[in-house]
């Protein structure tokens, strides 16, 4: 007989006998119920990878430079309350719980580029464990360890491990609510209160996951799906659905008062959609956007072997499926032999939402609604919006990986992943990898050469265009990096950041302030290598007795340095 299970003959027997559970009520002298499957010795698995998840994120976390995204998050985050809670009625308020917990941080330890996103790596290091534990649950313990570690490695993830912004906290966030979905589904049968308790839990989850980024309420609606397609596959495999009623009528409950206690960000974030603006129509691109560059930026070899392994796992999941449907409808008997040990190894004996189940749904329905939906409104998807469905591919890689079977197998192609995610986290870890920015390139520069500088030199600068934002300023090179332009007389700026409403600064025209480099001997500039103002404050500082002495070019920008001269005579 073909043992169906992945865990090398280690989960249930399979024997032409029934798979009974002992009369008192544990699994092998081990608990049972909701929780019996996170049994203390399991957390080991968890906790390894987790760690794993955490130790690939933090090497040199701090090197590559700061881009634009995450510099909204520390000028938000190094905000007073008063002022953060004033911006977020103008803007960002779609991240404003994410602020709100990067501010509570940048309090305790200050900020830097490592600070920025050492957060991250630790909710991608928490991610991982979940998807261990979660897999697990609804499968063998084989494949929620090979689910976690493909999990650490998809490119997605190592990225949202090193970004200064929600993304990982949103995975984390969607991996909790599906395991408490899953945790409140078995406990379909319990007292009312109890189950109450938990769908309660999952409500709190769901709001505060959408509250920290609103594409979250999307996977709310796929656990929708989840429970429905639970629902029809017991209609026809003959299965009592009561439970399963119960359970939808619990993530009904939840998610309606998760949603009206989300109504007043949701009016918010509404007001607010132009600044979304950036985000390209559905066209021909968005089928390669949805299949590579969403979970596999910048690495094709990683996302074509993922896909195969995911699709044969997918296959392996539909085709046992339909076997044990069929053996249902054959008998109202409790399944026996190989059935019984594929539905509590793959899809579990009682109410629980399947593997199958949840990773197909986890990763279609967000995608297709939010797909579906830019073509109705505005353009809405992005393909790093949809990072969270990360832990959906993991778990069918997984499936496709063990269904090799062979140990040596199984773990030749677990490392091959491993490596072709390696060879580009070291590849990002260069300093221009995020969005083709280089400040820090800019404060190494200014730093050194200020450290050469006489002391009591005093010092101005100018900050021109950035480039591919014109709502910001190449001062934003300074928020990124304090240190490097601390003490300096900003001369162009009229009202900082959080004296205003929204995300920037207000600035003066450099001609209303040339005046002001009067009493300074050196001036330096950092403008873009586009909106080029380099002519403009040459014909400015000239005739006041500045000579231009240092000039660099740092990928998409220029740094200049003046020197006054001493007048003759």
């Amino acid at each position: 007989m073909t043992d169906l299970r992945t865990d090398g003959g280690r989960g249930p027997a399979s024997t032409g006998s029934s798979v009974r559970r002992p009369a008192d009520g544990t699994r092998g002298g081990r608990p049972s119920g909701p929780l019996g499957r996170f049994h203390h010795r399991r957390w080991g698995d968890a906790w390894l990878i987790g760690l794993f998840g955490f130790l690939l994120a933090l090497p040199l976390a701090g090197q590559p430079s700061v881009w634009y995204d995450e510099a909204a998050t520390v000028i938000s985050a190094t905000r007073d309350w008063d002022d953060l809670l004033r911006m977020l009625g103008t803007v960002d308020a779609v991240h404003g719980l994410y602020y709100a917990v990067m501010k509570v941080w940048f309090d305790l330890v200050g900020y830097s580029p490592t600070s920025l996103r050492l957060p991250s790596a630790a909710f991608i290091g928490l991610a991982a464990a979940g998807v261990v534990l979660l897999t697990r649950t609804v499968s063998t313990r084989a494949t929620g360890v090979v689910a976690g570690i493909v999990f650490v490695v998809i490119p997605r993830s190592a990225w949202m491990g090193t970004e200064g912004r929600s993304f990982a906290l949103g995975t984390l966030i969607a991996v909790a609510l599906t395991v408490v979905l899953v945790l409140a589904a078995r406990r379909a049968g319990s007292p009312w209160q109890l189950q109450a308790r938990w769908w309660a839990l999952y409500g709190l989850i769901a709001w505060f996951g959408a509250s920290t980024f609103i594409y979250l309420a999307l996977l709310v609606g796929a656990h929708g799906a989840v429970i429905l397609w639970a629902v029809a596959s017991a209609r026809v495999g003959r299965r009592t659905v009561r439970p399963m009623i119960v359970s939808l009528l619990g993530w009904g409950v939840s998610s309606i008062v998760a949603g009206l206690l989300s109504l007043p960000l949701v009016g918010v974030v509404t007001a607010q959609s132009g600044q979304v603006g950036w985000i390209k129509p559905i066209g021909p691109r968005t089928p390669s956007q949805v299949v590579l560059t969403q979970l596999f930026p910048e690495n094709a070899a990683f996302a074509a072997v993922a896909w195969v392994l995911a699709l044969v796992g997918l296959a392996m999941l539909v085709r046992r499926g339909v076997r044990l449907v069929r053996a249902r409808r054959r008998s109202t008997a409790e399944p026996v032999g190989e059935i019984a040990a594929f539905e509590s190894a793959y899809l579990h004996a009682g109410w629980s939402p399947t593997l199958l189940q949840l990773a197909v749904v986890w990763f279609a329905v967000p995608t297709i609604l939010l797909v579906y939906a830019s073509t109705l409104t505005s353009p809405l998807y992005s393909p790093r919006y949809l990072s969270y469905t990360a832990p959906a591919m993991a778990m069918l890689v997984a499936v496709g990986i063990l269904a090799l079977r062979w140990r040596p197998a199984v773990a030749i192609v677990t490392a091959g992943l491993v490596a072709l995610s390696l060879v580009q986290v070291a590849h990002d870890r260069g300093t221009t990898r995020k969005a083709d920015a280089d400040w820090a390139g800019i404060s190494r520069i200014v730093t050194e050469e200020r450290a050469a500088e006489a002391p009591g030199t005093e010092e101005a600068v100018v900050f021109g265009p950035v480039r591919r934002h014109p709502k910001a300023t190449s001062r934003i090179v300074a928020y990124s990096y304090p240190d490097a332009f601390r003490g300096m007389d900003d001369i162009l700026l009229r009202t900082p950041p959080g004296d205003t409403d929204g995300l920037w600064e207000e600035s003066y025209p450099l001609a209303d302030r040339v005046d002001e480099v009067e009493g300074a001997d050196v001036v330096w500039l950092v403008t873009s290598d586009r909106q080029d103002i380099r002519p403009e404050v040459a014909e400015a500082l000239t005739p006041r007795g500045f000579v231009r002495t240092d000039d660099w070019h740092v990928k998409n920008a220029n740094v200049e340095r003046y020197e006054r001269v001493p007048a003759e005579g």
